[in-house]
């Protein structure tokens, strides 16, 4: 597919902005609640909000995508317009990858609400990790396939791999110490967290034929042989995003139910 370019980032801005405000305010808001009946939002109010913005922006965009890969797979239309559906694929794109990006540290900020005490330096690490993730997405999106942008992009990637493994280790060793005893539902969704990654990861991979075939489609046309390669390689992905879709779908019912907190 192209390069992203300028309408790209007339996408991606305004919401890094929006989220930096709420994060900046929730950083310098009190957890005390707010009077009854009033309008004043805590930072506990904002980060909750904050989580609820992300999944919506996730899912939303994920929805267009596999419309848009739908298009692209037609055999009924011609080429310029498979091969503009797939630069829309592409536009979407980035929404759910900075919703990812962003996810593990606002759940983390999140958790020292519910009672799940971090230490200064886990907590600095939970705070550095959504702009470092966040900074190697946009560089892999915007940087180009060589240089830094394919830095980037294998950066990123190394970073999902270190989540994949390092999260279900944590949850296990919090698990064990009695860190969870007040909300044991926080290791759930970490972990499905931990499966979305790994499947988003499985998903890319799956697409990489659809993605080539993208490009020879726009520089020579269909052909039966490259529409078949095609298919068979966005229906092998799509089984993956479904599996993301329902994990992330199945942590925001877990967050609102909180199974295994202990009665007041």
């Amino acid at each position: 597919m192209g390069k992203p370019g300028g309408p790209r980032l007339r996408i991606v801005v305004p919401f890094i902005v929006a989220v930096v405000i709420m994060v900046a305010g929730g950083a310098s808001g009190h957890a005390a609640d707010a009077p009854a009946g009033g309008l004043t939002l805590t930072a506990h109010d904002l980060t909750r909000y904050l989580h609820v913005v992300l999944l919506v922006f996730w899912l939303g965009p994920e929805v267009a995508i596999m419309i848009a890969g739908n298009h692209a797979i037609s055999p009924a239309l011609n080429a310029a317009q498979r091969a503009g559906a797939a630069r829309m694929m592409d536009y979407y794109d980035i929404m759910p990858r900075v919703c990812m990006s962003l996810m593990l540290t606002v759940g983390g900020v999140l958790s020292e609400y519910v009672g799940l005490a971090h230490p200064w330096w886990q907590m600095a690490g939970i705070w550095l990790l959504g702009p470092l993730w966040l900074a190697l997405t946009l560089g892999a999106y915007f940087g180009g396939s060589a240089g830094a942008g394919a830095l980037a992009e294998r950066l990123e990637q190394w970073l999902r791999l270190a989540v994949i493994v390092t999260v279900p280790i944590s949850v296990g060793y919090s698990i064990a110490t009695g860190r969870l005893a007040e909300a044991p539902y926080v290791g759930s969704k970490l972990l499905l967290f931990a499966i979305i990654v790994l499947l988003s990861l499985l998903a890319r991979r799956a697409y990489r034929p659809f993605r080539d075939g993208v490009r020879e489609l726009a520089a020579g046309g269909a052909s039966p042989a490259l529409d078949e390669t095609m298919r068979a390689s966005f229906v092998s992905g799509r089984r993956y995003v479904f599996g993301i879709w329902a994990a992330l779908l199945l942590a925001a019912l877990v967050g609102i139910i909180q199974p295994g907190v202990p009665d007041a």
